[in-house]
């Protein structure tokens, strides 16, 4: 697939719900079209799909990994509301259907054998909320980063876990703050 406008992955996603607002979509697909060529788009964390399908558009690979298994997903920032029913499943299925550059690993990220994914260009994280999840989600692959990576968060500073888990990297030097908006920051390896 080629790669297509913002606003042309936008119109496409839009029937998709999502908690990423217009502005944060805008700024991950930006800083996704920055990954290098032939690189690997990983995503942890799809839900229905609608950053799946944003992403999909920057004419990469895209890895996302989403067990969405029914009475198995909890997040205690998400009491309640983040339930996985099987027909979450059916709609990420449906969602995703159109995109042959999109791969959908359904098991948990800790399950997932790390040399399945071969050269990350850019990581968004949006999965499980509370802390270690997100410091753990980027860790797991940290041997497939590409020198001078781009990640994106979804949820820092509206979820404690998602906060700590960036501003710890950030302390021990192992990415560095690029920009925010609203909720979605975006980070850089600092190797590259």
């Amino acid at each position: 697939m080629g790669r297509k406008t913002f606003d042309q992955a936008h119109c496409l996603a839009l029937e998709i719900s999502s908690a990423v607002k217009y502005e944060e979509a805008k700024l991950l697909f930006e800083y996704a079209c920055k990954a290098v060529a032939n690189s690997t788009i990983l995503e942890i964390g799809a839900h229905f799909g609608f950053s799946t399908v944003i992403l999909a558009h920057v004419g990469l690979q895209v890895v996302t990994i989403d067990p969405l298994i029914p009475g198995q997903y909890k997040d205690p920032c998400h009491p309640g509301v983040c339930d996985i029913y099987e027909k979450d499943a059916m709609g990420l299925r449906k969602n995703l259907k159109p995109y042959s550059n999109v791969y959908w690993i359904r098991d948990k990220r800790e399950l997932v054998n790390s040399a399945e994914i071969e050269a990350v260009g850019f990581v968004f994280i949006d999965a499980v909320h509370a802390y270690p999840n997100p410091l753990e989600d980027f860790l797991h692959f940290g041997e497939n980063y590409l020198p001078g990576s781009y990640q994106a968060w979804h949820d820092y500073g509206t979820f404690d876990g998602v906060s700590r888990s960036v501003n710890e990297l950030v302390a021990k030097g192992q990415i560095e703050k690029v920009t925010q908006c609203k909720s979605m920051v975006i980070t850089r390896l600092k190797n590259g």
